[in-house]
């Protein structure tokens, strides 16, 4: 038997250095047979240490990284010298990286390149290196003397480029390896391969770990936008996985964030859950919902009766995995579920199904993956369905994610609170530039402007600003009505053109673009109001005869005062409101009551005029001047409670008193307009004011509410 005896020339060890301490070794398997563990001087050198055949029983080639300080007449050697380890010192190793070309044979620069560019680019920092860039990229030239070119399909921002190749595959990642950049590239494979790559210059090669290589044609005139590929075709999936890949890490850019945002909801992953029968471990992730604030909310379910399920964790395609902590995660019955499983293989267990999360900081896409991880290493993904939200609707799914009979306090306060309060915040955010219009010529100095909120309903519109055009003091005032539902915008300015022009009575009508609430509705109306008073008016309130508005101005521009509210009466003229104070829940918490509400219209006590804890917004006359001084209301509640409380105890943390004044007498159709949005009447928006308001007045209404007792 032949066997190939190598020449003694070939016997030798060479050595180039590259970048700032990594060393490329290449030797001949016939002068080192032994696993590479090279020392320096004797000592043996620490990872990362990477040894590899270039070309099998013949060339071998390792990289190794040198400490920080080292002699210059150092000595490497493949092994212990005890070993009988061949070695050459430092002084010995070729100093540039072109060097790179005469180390190995044609037959072994294939697998020079995937140790270069699969672990040095990683592991040592190879990319890094200019120098060290060119001779990858004059080695990956030599082997691409002949290759096919991939083609430029579509374009996109800033020079990004889709690729189409056909035939084989690649097999492992795909490089972008250029005269000075080396770039990995994620890839998407099927019957043709996909490539994203950023502005492919003249020369770039593309190589893969298997010796695939393609060079990259120029891109014809007129290329598609990706965008536009995104949205149907054959390319769409491949764009899908593509596009979040490429641009994951990569610095925020305005117009790659909205190729991002396309893709993300024109090609959208189709949703994936695992409610199979005969499955141990079962779920789905039915909201993902980014908060506005770089974090997310999430509602789903998970059936696992055999407690396989070791931990979960959050992410897409080219997105950071995001732990889902064992502490964020609130679990709930989700009692529907269980007929769904009556015939499954596998028995229920006790854990409750349902679960939410509040993650505060991940950064995933509308569409992420949560995966279930199982104990032994298997793992089970869901995907919700895409849901592109605006923050108020995002906010009041939220809120009615969990009824009521299976919320926690820890998960509403960790969980449901915060994130809610993200989303309302995102809400009011955004631009909100009223359109205000004028019917008929308003007063020239108003002493009084009344802010009058709509939502929806209009039923008593006619019939109280019939009876306010009926009252001569109304004629000095003004009257700004704020449409909380724009979509109303036209039917109420045709209704208002033809009040003013019927009763002669000036209005004025603020539209906002967008539902903004209770708080926010009255801020925007008091910009635009002229009076030295406020009067904040619910558009249920009706008054009982003309001639009140002087006296419930005058009650709270009285001395050491700065509002005031009158009596309400509900339609069979018992009291509703003879003014406002707190008392403490079962649970501690702060609730707002009513002074007499259900006595007689005329009992005693509510005859008299004095100074309360507060009134109700419903009907609350106040100094312009100390509103704007206290800021308005506070918006951070939800819709419509405790705002107005909320506005009292800041009049009183300014110094200002607050009265009574029972000689107005109104009346209230209470909560006719809230109990229409869906977002208060079907969630848990009273429970998050109320604990907001409780948590800011705790000690100022407890100090408040003895003084009073007193």
């Amino acid at each position: 038997m032949l066997m190939h005896r190598p020449d003694p020339a070939e016997l030798v060890l060479s050595g180039v250095r590259l970048g700032r301490d990594a060393v490329l070794l290449v030797w001949h398997a016939g002068l080192w047979q032994g696993r590479f563990r090279p020392t320096l001087d004797g000592v043996a050198l620490r990872p990362p240490l990477l040894g590899t055949a270039l070309v099998p029983g013949e060339r071998q080639a390792g990289l190794l990284r040198l400490p920080r300080r080292v002699a210059a007449d150092a000595r490497l050697r493949l092994g212990a010298p005890e070993a009988g380890a061949p070695g050459l010192g430092l002084a010995d190793l070729a100093k540039a990286p072109a060097a790179l070309l005469d180390l190995v044979p044609e037959q072994g620069q294939a697998g020079l390149l995937q140790l270069l560019l699969e672990a040095g680019s990683v592991l040592f920092d190879l990319a890094e290196d200019p120098p060290t860039v060119a001779a990858i990229h004059a080695l990956a030239e030599q082997a691409a003397a002949t290759a096919e070119a991939a083609t430029p399909i579509a374009a996109g921002p800033d020079g990004l480029r889709l690729l189409r190749i056909e035939g084989a595959p690649p097999r492992g990642m795909v490089h972008l390896v250029g005269p000075d950049r080396v770039r990995r590239l994620p890839s998407c494979q099927g019957a043709t391969t996909h490539l994203l790559v950023e502005d492919p210059r003249r020369g770039e090669l593309l190589v893969a770990s298997d010796g695939w290589l393609r060079r990259i044609a120029p891109a014809a005139a007129g290329l598609p936008a990706i965008a536009d590929l995104a949205a149907q075709g054959p390319e769409a999936q491949a764009i899908r996985l593509l596009v979040p890949a490429a641009l994951a890490g990569q610095p925020a850019d305005p117009a790659r964030t909205a190729l991002l945002r396309t893709v993300e909801h024109v090609a959208p992953a189709r949703p994936r859950s695992r409610a199979s029968l005969g499955a141990a471990v079962t779920g789905a992730l039915e909201l993902a919902l980014r908060d506005g604030a770089g974090g997310i909310f999430l509602r789903g379910w998970l059936r696992d009766p055999h407690g396989l399920v070791t931990g979960m964790t959050l992410g897409g395609p080219g997105e950071p995995v995001v732990p889902v902590p064992e502490a964020a995660l609130f679990r709930f019955p989700r009692r529907e579920l269980g007929p769904r499983f009556q015939r499954a293989l596998h028995a229920p267990g006790e854990a409750p199904e349902g679960f939410v999360a509040h993650l505060p900081a991940a950064a995933c896409g509308p569409q992420p993956d949560l995966t279930f991880h199982l104990a032994g290493g298997g793992a089970v993904t869901v995907t919700p369905g895409l849901r592109w939200l605006a923050p108020a609707q995002g906010r009041d799914l939220v809120l009615a994610s969990v009824r009521g009979e299976a919320l926690s306090e820890a998960m509403f306060a960790r969980c449901l609170a915060p994130a809610a309060a993200r989303l309302h915040a995102a809400h009011l955010a955004r631009p909100r530039t009223p359109v205000v219009k004028t019917f008929g010529t308003p007063a020239r100095a108003p002493q009084v402007s009344v802010l009058i909120p709509l939502y929806r309903n209009l039923g008593f519109l006619r019939v109280q600003l019939a009876a306010f055009a009926a009252d001569p003091e109304w004629r000095g005032a003004e009257t700004i009505l704020v449409l909380d539902s724009p979509e109303q915008a036209a039917e109420v300015e045709h209704l208002l053109r033809g009040i003013a022009l019927m009763h002669g009575l000036p209005l004025t009508l603020v539209v906002p673009p967008r539902n903004l609430g209770y708080a926010a509705a009255n801020n925007l109306g008091a910009g635009v109001a002229r009076g030295k008073m406020l009067l904040l008016l619910n558009s249920d309130v009706v008054p009982d005869q003309p001639g009140w508005l002087a006296t419930l101005a005058a009650a709270a521009a009285a001395k050491g005062r700065g509002a005031a509210g009158p009596k309400l009466l509900f339609e069979d003229g018992s009291i509703q409101h003879a003014g406002l104070y707190f008392e403490r829940d079962g649970e501690g918490r702060w609730l707002n009551r009513h002074y007499y509400k259900g006595f007689p219209r005329h009992y005693g006590p509510a005859t008299l005029p004095r100074a309360v804890p507060g009134v109700t917004g419903a009907t609350l006359m106040v100094r312009r001047a100390l509103f704007e001084r206290v800021g308005g209301f506070t918006e951070d509640y939800i819709l419509g409670d405790y705002e107005d409380s909320d506005l009292c105890l800041k009049l009183r943390r300014a110094g200002a008193g607050i009265a009574y004044e029972p000689g107005v007498e109104l009346w209230h159709f209470e909560r006719r307009s809230v109990g229409l949005h869906g977002g208060y009447t079907g969630t848990l928006a009273a429970q998050y004011n109320r604990g907001l308001h409780h948590a800011r007045w705790d000690g100022a209404i407890g100090m408040l509410m003895r003084r009073f007792a007193e």
